[in-house]
């Protein structure tokens, strides 16, 4: 996977938002295991009931951040909850420990494409 134009020095992010039922399970988890190899750290946010949470954690990175998400994945009952404050303190926790804040001024190279 070629992951070019990013901004330079910023971490790379991804969260997926997944019932963790996708059509293709292993496909799933080789496209995240592609990212995760590129230097992506997979945040996966479960949505909904009956979550297949094997799939989610599948995609998931790993993380010192593993007891709020554990394994980096997170689990709301439907898309009203993301926009809860205690949802977002936990993902803007988590993803802004990623990496080193960037500067306004830094470099940037453009878009992510694969």
């Amino acid at each position: 996977m070629d992951l070019t134009w990013h901004r330079y020095k910023a971490p790379r992010i991804a969260i997926i938002l997944t019932d963790g039922k996708s059509q293709h399970k292993s496909k799933t988890l080789n496209a995240a295991r592609n990212l995760k190899n590129a230097g992506v750290k997979i945040f996966s946010v479960g949505i909904g009931k009956g979550i297949d949470w094997s799939e989610v954690h599948g995609i998931a990175s790993t993380g010192r951040k593993r007891a709020v998400f554990r394994g980096w994945s997170a689990k709301v009952q439907n898309f009203i909850e993301l926009s809860k404050t205690s949802f977002k303190h936990q993902i803007t926790e988590v993803a802004c420990s990623v990496g080193s804040v960037i500067k306004p001024h830094d470099r940037f190279d453009g878009l992510i494409v694969n």
